[in-house]
């Protein structure tokens, strides 16, 4: 009988212990933002993040991946880029100024020398192996953050 206890107690554990890993976006963040230098509205609900523009995939749907504090590392479904299936990440870390105004910084290098979009593309064999630190390569004193206003 004590063994069927111990399993018992292990299941609860496990299933308590992945309820606290999951990433949830933090309700003040929730809803529609209207972006500095963005043309575009960017929609947050508990677990996505809708309304980023990246120049070869105009309309994906992001999910939160992971966070640390106020980092949030968020991750597409899969995408073709140049025939190869890809994952796309980028990193956002967000001080609140208000219950209606954001500083967000945008922590992942500039996907290129001409582009201005921020993200990361890892191949579908990389993806369980990515980590924050992969995606999350900058520091707030190294970049310059947008003013997000909520609508």
């Amino acid at each position: 009988m004590a063994t069927n206890g111990l399993f018992v107690g292990l299941i609860v554990l496990l299933t308590v212990t992945q309820v606290y890993t999951t990433c949830v976006i933090p309700t003040a963040l929730q809803g529609t933002w209207d972006v500095q230098g963005r043309t575009n509205t960017l929609t947050f609900t508990s677990s996505m993040l809708v309304g980023v523009k990246l120049d070869q995939f105009p309309n994906i749907v992001f999910n939160c991946f992971t966070h640390s504090g106020n980092e949030f590392v968020f991750r597409s479904n899969l995408e073709e880029l140049f025939g190869v299936s890809v994952k796309i990440y980028f990193c956002l870390d967000f001080d609140q100024v208000s219950s209606s105004e954001y500083k967000m910084y945008e922590l992942t290098h500039k996907v290129g020398l001409y582009y201005e979009d921020r993200a990361r593309a890892f191949l579908l064999s990389d993806d369980p192996n990515v980590t924050k630190a992969d995606v999350c390569q900058l520091s707030r004193s190294t970049v310059t953050p947008r003013i997000m206003i909520k609508r």
